[in-house]
Parts: structure tokens; C-alpha cells; sequence
């Protein structure tokens, strides 16, 4: 997908419309589905947390202000943060597709978020087909910035890391 210039739209205050709009042009029919995920907003504070590890998965998380942390939790207590989330970012939409949490997210700073049901994701695919292989487009792209972390923690060394 190529990227297109934003546009300024009213839906462009939303993290998330402005997110896609970075890389797909929306129509107003697309930001107004896209609003319909955030029905429920719910505010939490640092270390709150938004997922617990072990939980039955199907909610989506979709952050609106603040940074969290998607992290899994090994048996003697330490930790390993797997990635930031930041306004915008639409986490784990396929979450369903699970029957528990293999992580969860704890907010870092003041956070501003919704949870996003199977059914008002699956509501909004069905009447945007185009919206749906967008997303399908972004899990994909975490899938390889994920893969090549992977490798970099898995067989570089420190020096190659840090470059």
C-alpha cells in the first residue's frame, strides 16, 4: 500500500483515522465505522491493567491518548515488554481467533482507551471490505517488524543490536 498525504477531516482528532489516513485515503462512510469502535472509552493510570496474561482473549484494545506496554510475564516474575503502544494503535484485532490472552497490556502513562468486541469488529469488515484488508495489511506488517526483532534478540549481538 503507498502512503497518501493526509487529509484534514473531522475524524482526523481520532488517532486511529489518523493513523490509517497515513496510508490509505478514507472515505467519510470508513471514518464514521471507524468512530463506531469507540462507543466505550475508558480512562485508566499507570500500571493499570488493560489485558491480563492467562485471560480469555476477543477484546481489541484501541488506544486514544497515552502509551502502554504489551509485555508476557515469565514464571519467576521478569518481565518482557514485546512492544509500545501508542495513540492509534488498534491491538490485537484478531484476538478472538484465541481462547486465551498470551499477553497483556498495562498502561504506562494516563491512558485513554476502548475495548473493541469481536462483534463491532467483525460489523465493521462486513460493511467495509476495503477497511478489512487494510487491517488484515497492518497485521501482517507488525507480523514482520515482530519477526525481525525476533531474530535481532535471537542471534545478533549486543554491538549489532545497537546499531
Amino acid at each position: 500500500m503507498t502512503a497518501h498525504p493526509p487529509r484534514k477531516t473531522p475524524g482526523s482528532d481520532r488517532p486511529l483515522v489518523r493513523k490509517l489516513q497515513q496510508f490509505l485515503a478514507l472515505t467519510a462512510a470508513e471514518e464514521a465505522a471507524l468512530r463506531g469502535l469507540e462507543s466505550v472509552v475508558r480512562q485508566a493510570g499507570p500500571r493499570h491493567e488493560l489485558t491480563t496474561e492467562g485471560g480469555a482473549s476477543g477484546t481489541a484494545i484501541l488506544l486514544h491518548k497515552g502509551w502502554a506496554v504489551r509485555q508476557r510475564t515469565l514464571r519467576d516474575g521478569r518481565r518482557q515488554v514485546i512492544d509500545f503502544l501508542v495513540p492509534g494503535d488498534f491491538c490485537d484485532p484478531s484476538s478472538f481467533v484465541a481462547g486465551r490472552r498470551d499477553f497483556s497490556i498495562t498502561a504506562i502513562t494516563p491512558v485513554t482507551w476502548s475495548p473493541v468486541q469481536p462483534e463491532d469488529l467483525l460489523r465493521l469488515l462486513s460493511g467495509s471490505p476495503r477497511l478489512g484488508a487494510f487491517f488484515w495489511w497492518l497485521e501482517a506488517r507488525e507480523g514482520f517488524f515482530l519477526r525481525a526483532h525476533l531474530v535481532a534478540v535471537g542471534r545478533m549481538r549486543a554491538e549489532e543490536r545497537i546499531a
